[in-house]
């Protein structure tokens, strides 16, 4: 790859991101980070009434400081205590929010979407972040497993 090629491939990147800032508007990093808010693990199996926790990571690419909130929206059967987690970050900053979910007593090895809405300063983002969860009647462990408990 030759200087010119280089230079052909900048332009061409500098091109895409002038059309995009013209479509969202500033703050751009914000639209910019598919990962601003993320939800590990992505994909999870509990046992039958187990709690399932997840991490919400966030960064805030916003130019002020923001009061991120996390709630998780479970999937028929399961539950959530419902409450927000929130955590105040100055801009550029990273974070985490621990939330919990509960899984059904029945088994149900098919995969569900568990969601989590983010908050902006009290507005909604909708459920910006997923991951998805299982029921396992199976003896767990493993890098995708959680046990019973948390």
């Amino acid at each position: 790859m030759d200087q010119s090629r280089v230079a052909e491939y900048t332009d061409y990147i500098e091109r895409k991101e002038a059309a995009f800032r013209d479509v969202v508007g500033e703050p751009v990093n914000h639209f910019i980070d598919l990962f601003w808010a993320r939800m590990l693990p992505y994909v999870l199996e509990v046992g039958p009434d187990s709690e399932a926790e997840y991490t919400i990571e966030i960064r805030n690419n916003l130019e002020r400081r923001a009061v991120y909130s996390a709630r998780l929206l479970p999937p028929v059967g399961w539950s959530s205590h419902g409450k927000a987690e929130s955590i105040a970050l100055q801009p550029g900053e990273q974070g985490k929010m621990l939330l919990w979910a509960t899984a059904p007593s029945q088994v149900d090895p098919q995969r569900k979407l568990m969601t989590a809405e983010i908050l902006i300063d009290g507005v909604s983002q909708g459920p910006v972040c997923e991951a998805l969860v299982s029921v396992s009647g199976r003896p767990l462990g493993g890098p995708l497993s959680v046990l019973a408990g948390r």
